[in-house]
């Protein structure tokens, strides 16, 4: 077998240093900025509202900082050369474990945040309600308590009293949106990069971040929305029980969304991590390829299938002579390490090529005995 990293066809298709580059500050930005900024922001948001709310969102960013922790470690340890006399096979593996791994945290914590949502929906607003309600009645009672008190004056007034959640200054809603607004725009400027850096720079942990930022930019973006619908209701004097629960059914949707996304992500790192068999696209293109390579020589293509080894794919080539005719251990030797080389250089993603020569009597025979590394893997006959 042989094994070489893949380098691609000249495509306008970046260097593999300038990828490596982009994928590095992909993930940079994202545990600096998209981490560590944005919790810092949302602390501030916290202090001057006291929501819930902006809290839940707060402990999702401090998420989104352990993840990205992570991903950099799985792209330090691929990159690490010192050690690779440790894999012999290359460490193709570790991107998609990491990313398994980043998948299982947020589903974990998407878990927890729908568990958690569920139960607000059902708990219990009553005493909430009691103290609006008993607010509302002195007021009424008391009409010279209310001298000069507009309605939606007096209705901020019984919520600043009545509700645990409460803004009590003007001012402080206002830097409240523009912190979260901040933090909308961070995120989707990190979007916009690591969709760049996963597209040009062929990245999976781009890629894989890119999908926590839109994810993150619809959160931010219900969490304002919510904040400012809810207030302008209460504005109306509108207030009741239901307006509670708009926030956590609102959360328990929005997480329930991206616990399949990431379920998805997860999924599919277990495919590529299994040997699975890859698409029957990639089959025929590597069929052709190799019918292609070979059709000057003396060797005609007989078995060929592919299956995944983490980032790309492995082939495992059978080949035949093309009559019945006598070859010296060296031409038969040429003929595989020029097919392996030629696949390994190819456009077609593969790292690993594991091609065997089939002796011509054995040709029609369904006996597997002189291949016995690939009878669990159901071969594309050509």
């Amino acid at each position: 077998s042989a094994q070489k990293d893949y380098g691609g066809p000249a495509m306008a298709r970046l260097s593999h240093e300038e990828r490596e580059i982009l994928a590095t500050w992909a993930v940079r930005l994202s545990f600096w900025l998209g981490g560590v900024t944005l919790v810092a922001i949302k602390c501030l948001a916290f202090f001057l509202s006291g929501s819930s709310l902006v809290k839940a969102s707060m402990f999702e960013s401090l998420g989104d900082i352990t993840s990205s922790a992570i991903l950099a470690l799985t792209q330090m340890r691929s990159r690490d050369v010192q050690d690779l006399h440790l894999y012999p096979t290359g460490k193709r593996r570790l991107t998609p474990l990491g990313i398994l791994f980043f998948a299982a945290f947020a589903i974990s914590t998407m878990t927890g945040l729908i568990i958690q949502n569920v139960q607000e929906l059902f708990e219990s607003s009553d005493n909430s309600e009691d103290n609006s309600a008993a607010l509302r009645r002195l007021f009424e009672e008391q009409p010279r308590l209310r001298r000069g008190l507009r309605a939606d004056q007096l209705e901020a007034l019984i919520l600043r009293y009545s509700s645990e959640e409460v803004i009590t200054e003007p001012c402080s809603f206002n830097s409240i949106l523009c912190l979260l607004g901040v933090c909308i725009f961070i995120k989707g400027a990190l979007l916009t990069f690591c969709s760049y850096a996963s597209r040009r720079g062929e990245s999976e942990i781009a890629k894989t971040l890119s999908m926590d930022h839109r994810n993150d930019v619809l959160g931010n973006s219900l969490v304002v929305a919510i904040f400012l619908g809810t207030a302008a209701v209460r504005r109306r004097g509108q207030d009741g029980p239901w307006l509670d629960k708009v926030d956590p059914a609102s959360s328990m949707l929005l997480a329930s969304w991206i616990f399949n996304c990431w379920l998805s992500t997860a999924l599919e790192q277990l495919t590529v991590l299994s040997n699975y068999r890859a698409e029957d696209q990639h089959i025929e293109n590597v069929i052709a390829f190799t019918k292609k390579t070979l059709a000057n020589g003396p060797f005609a293509v007989s078995e060929v299938e592919t299956y995944h080894v983490g980032e790309g794919y492995a082939a495992r080539v059978i080949i035949h002579p093309k009559a019945c005719a006598q070859h010296n251990p060296s031409e038969v030797a040429a003929a595989l390490d020029a097919l392996e080389n030629a696949l390994l250089t190819s456009d077609l993603e593969v790292h690993e090529v594991h091609a065997k020569l089939r002796p011509i009597q054995a040709l029609g025979s369904e006996s597997l005995s002189d291949m016995s590394w690939s009878a669990e893997y159901p071969m594309r006959r050509t």
